[in-house]
């Protein structure tokens, strides 16, 4: 199954991931890592993040993430 994420939202859910710890971005994609062989997901990230500028890119199997800044 294919789900499309709201990077941020679901890191305010999960124990694990500070939202204030500087690798937040990078934790939730290794917790995601772990349901990949059953679901691919997009995870988007909105907001002011200089270290994930605008754009694409596949960080790990069946895990795209994505940038929008508003």
């Amino acid at each position: 199954m294919k789900f499309i994420i709201d990077g941020y939202n679901l890191m305010g859910s999960i124990e694990e991931i500070s939202l204030s710890s500087s690798s937040k971005e990078d934790q939730l994609m290794a917790f995601l890592q772990s349901f990949t062989d059953r679901h691919s997901f997009l995870i988007v990230f909105d907001g002011k993040n200089k270290n994930y500028p605008y754009g694409q890119k596949i960080t790990q199997k069946k895990i795209i993430q994505t940038s929008c800044f508003i």
